[in-house]
């Protein structure tokens, strides 16, 4: 539509979205090849409703050849990791995972996936645990319910053979067990193990598509054992030095020059992401605006938009639902309360 702004335009002076281009650009010059960025705000998962603006931008690639992939937030461990991984492969001869930091287990998932990874002296993968399961009756030192994962009935398991049973096998009607079940739905901690072994089976799908099923079945099952079947939590950082010794996965170390160039670009999207401002729209709609994600090349990005109505003080109205929404910045046809809905 002739004359209707950019979204650039419409977030200007609220929300100003600034380019990354000549950022991205200075790690491609130094890596002389394509990059794609993927990164999600901390509080969100990767999910199905990522694929179609990745494939719109990935459409504006050439295929074939090489391809680095900086990954940045991605939540926790998901299957949806294994279509992301699948659709790199179907398109690229072969790709390479920038980790700027702390890797999230679902970006963790992407970069297992990759035939190198591209580390400095502090990134790190993290550790697959299962899902959290949230509002057991189980009070915290606050008062509030803890959160839970099957990892933790089963070190609590452990330590009952270990301190209370000497190492024996426990007796299915000990009164400690039942106390422990009185509190927590064994079907709810079931669900749980069955969704972290199947995250743990798309962690081996991924790094099947780069090594041999069959001739590195040890190499791949040490990576499993280290990264899912370990017991440890998702903040205990896999570092550079575990991807490389313990792991055996191919590590590329960066000059100085380029790993700044990583660094800054991921500074950036630190920065973007922490950004929230007021729109306003005609004589009282307000709304909160900040952005939760980005898909970026050098010439394509997809910007995940967060919109919360809010009253004239800038407080979120609690009926109001918060809308995500994948958009292109540089789109002429941006119809306020069509497109984006508000």
């Amino acid at each position: 539509m002739a004359g209707s702004p950019s979204l650039t335009e419409v977030l200007q002076g609220n929300v100003p979205l600034t380019s990354n281009r000549a950022l991205i650009e200075a790690v491609t010059q130094r890596r002389q090849g394509p990059l794609l960025t993927l990164v999600l705000a901390p509080t969100l998962q990767l999910s199905d409703v990522m694929i179609p603006p990745l494939l719109e931008v990935l459409q504006s690639m050439p295929s074939g050849g090489g391809l680095d992939v900086m990954v940045n937030g991605l939540g926790g461990a998901t299957p949806e990791t294994w279509r992301v991984v699948s659709v790199l492969r179907d398109r690229f001869d072969r790709y390479s995972a920038i980790v700027p930091f702390a890797a999230s287990p679902g970006a963790t998932q992407v970069a297992l996936g990759a035939d190198a990874l591209i580390m400095g002296e502090a990134s790190s993968l993290a550790p697959l645990e299962p899902p959290r399961i949230k509002g057991l009756d189980v009070a915290g030192p606050d008062g509030d319910r803890l959160s839970m994962s099957a990892y933790d009935v089963q070190h609590y398991l452990r330590f009952l053979r270990r301190e209370v049973c000497d190492g024996q096998p426990l007796s299915p009607d000990a009164a400690l067990l039942n106390h422990l079940w009185d509190r927590i739905d064994p079907l709810v901690v079931g669900a749980t193990e069955r969704a972290h072994q199947t995250n743990r089976m798309v962690t081996r799908q991924c790094l099947e598509s780069h090594l041999d099923a069959e001739r590195d079945v040890e190499r791949i099952d040490g990576i499993l054992r280290h990264l899912a079947d370990s017991g440890l939590g998702f903040r205990v950082p896999v570092t550079r030095r575990d991807c490389e010794l313990r792991l055996g996965l191919e590590v590329i170390k960066p000059p100085a020059d380029l790993w700044g160039a990583v660094w800054s670009l991921h500074l950036y999207y630190q920065q973007m992401l922490e950004l929230e401002g007021d729109l306003q729209l005609g004589d009282n709609q307000h709304y909160l605006v900040g952005f939760d994600g980005f898909i970026d090349t050098l010439e394509t990005r997809r910007v995940l938009l967060r919109v919360t109505r809010c009253d004239d003080n800038g407080v979120a109205l609690a009926d109001k639902p918060t809308l995500h929404r994948w958009v292109s910045p540089q789109s002429r046809d941006l119809k306020i309360d069509e497109e984006l809905q508000l």
